[in-house]
């Protein structure tokens, strides 16, 4: 599990937050200079969410993104997991080898713990909050 995410989770997020603002279909020239970044890029980044279901990207002149539902219920462990990841990937935290459960390392148990509250935290967060 990494405790940092990338710039790509930041402007998905901020692109989620200025899809809601504008309601509809939105150019994606305009959500990319609003979040600061290029439109190729923000269609990267935003991949992810659409094949999710989250967002709906339509190509050509009428074309954009749009949030779907709303939005309201996309939380940021789903962005963060959707651009990142699987946030638990089965490895060690110390040596980045398979994490043997029957022979723990010494930071197991704490980590578990704490990967553990911090999904809670970013489940209980919507992005729209």
């Amino acid at each position: 599990m990494r405790l940092t995410v990338s710039k790509r989770t930041d402007l998905a997020i901020r692109a989620c937050r200025y899809l809601h603002e504008h309601q509809g279909r939105v150019p994606g020239r305009q959500v990319a200079d609003a979040v600061g970044t290029s439109v190729p890029f923000l269609s990267q980044v935003l991949t992810p969410l659409v094949a999710g279901g989250w967002i709906d990207s339509r190509t050509g002149p009428s074309g954009g993104y749009q949030l779907r539902n709303s939005g309201e219920e996309l939380t940021l462990l789903e962005v963060v997991q959707a651009v990142e990841g699987p946030m638990v990937d089965g490895h060690c935290v110390l040596d980045h080898s398979a994490c043997d459960p029957t022979n723990p390392c010494v930071m197991h148990t704490m980590w578990s713990g704490a990967r553990k509250g911090l999904m809670e935290s970013l489940r209980d967060v919507r992005v729209l909050d």
